[in-house]
């Protein structure tokens, strides 16, 4: 095997990932799909060259501790890869992703810029990106952190395990800090965070109790703090995160979010109906004081409507972003309802629009 020609032929073919196992063929996720690369078969002794290859030997022995590892690995020439090794059935597996080499604009993303640079200005909060693995969580987050360090003077701090992309900084102070590199342990890193006053914190994502803790108390000690977690929509989102604490203290998440939410944008990678790749559709929930209220009373399955109707705040439902993309003609049908967490719903909303158009006609 390969692996540098395996590398090049992601950059050059625009693959997203590279999946390696033994007893299977390499294969690449190219817009979406998964592409068989020849015919060779991986070993198992092919595979552990890879990993010796790729992981110092500091992270080998962590692996082999932890039965998992992520990290970041550069390769020359070719640019940054995000590196999954995994066991699986007795035998050593790696998931590979690549990272762009630029940071692209909310407008090469096709995301709602309008409403992202809003967020962006608030002095503290929190703002949630969500959305299923490989949704683009975290190239939208990092658009956003480095619209801010084009148009904020403002000093950001980032916990990251692994870092994916670097900044170059421009009106913005950013330091990065890995997890397990500059930081013992985000646990350990979220602790001290406050002592380096951050205006903008980023913690990669939030998995358990304590880092949700600890995003709140940044938010609420006067941070604007952005975090990722791997929820499919808004209400989940939430939900998430008043699950996380127990149960006596759910009404008290409840108020604190009130408090300190400032956005969700919950995202899903649709395929081009032109063939050209994925863009994305954006569930965009902003707190106003009707959401604020709805949180704070336990209301949550209320927000869907409200998100519905908040279009002058620049909201919009997955239905609403998944139509629109269909309307445009950016995907076709099959695609937006395959994405669609109300498939019933879309269908309703061409069905409507198409009889008013077969009225008008």
């Amino acid at each position: 095997m390969d692996l540098e020609r395996l590398f090049r032929a992601m950059v050059e073919q625009d693959a997203s990932d590279l999946f390696l196992k033994v007893g299977h063929r390499p294969f690449l996720r190219i817009g979406g799909r998964l592409i068989p690369v020849g015919e060779e078969r991986l070993t198992h002794e092919q595979i552990t060259a890879v990993v010796s290859e790729l992981l110092e030997p500091a992270q080998r022995q962590r692996f082999h501790a932890e039965r998992e590892l992520t990290v970041a690995v550069e390769r020359a020439g070719l640019g940054r890869f995000r590196l999954n090794v995994l066991w699986q059935q007795g035998t050593m597996a790696l998931v590979i992703r690549r990272i762009q080499r630029t940071i692209p604009t909310f407008s090469e993303l096709g995301l709602p810029g309008d409403v992202l640079a809003r967020l962006l200005t608030e002095s503290y909060g929190l703002i949630l990106v969500t959305g299923p693995t490989g949704s683009g969580k975290s190239t939208t987050v990092a658009s956003m952190l480095d619209h801010l360090n084009h148009t904020a003077p403002k000093h950001i701090v980032t916990l990251e395990d692994p870092i994916e992309f670097h900044f170059h900084e421009e009106q913005a102070m950013i330091n990065q800090r890995e997890i397990g590199v500059d930081t013992r342990s985000l646990s350990e890193g979220l602790r001290n965070v406050l002592r380096q006053s951050p205006d903008v914190l980023f913690v990669s994502d939030i998995r358990d109790p304590e880092t949700m803790e600890s995003c709140l108390i940044a938010a609420e000690s006067g941070q604007l703090v952005l975090s990722c977690i791997h929820t499919t929509n808004v209400v989940t989102t939430v939900e998430r995160l008043v699950a996380l604490a127990p149960l006596h203290q759910h009404e008290l998440i409840r108020l604190r979010l009130s408090l300190i939410l400032r956005g969700i944008i919950s995202l899903r990678l649709l395929q081009r109906q032109d063939g050209g790749g994925r863009l994305p559709a954006c569930e965009v929930l902003v707190a106003t004081p009707t959401v604020r209220e709805h949180l704070r009373e336990g209301r949550t399955e209320r927000l869907p409507a409200v998100i519905h109707d908040g279009a002058l705040h620049g909201m919009q439902t997955l239905t609403q972003a998944l139509y629109r993309r269909y309307r445009q003609g950016e995907v076709d049908l099959a695609e937006a309802l395959r994405c669609a967490d109300s498939p019933d719903e879309l269908q309703l909303a061409v069905r409507e629009i198409h009889s008013i158009g077969d009225v008008q006609s």
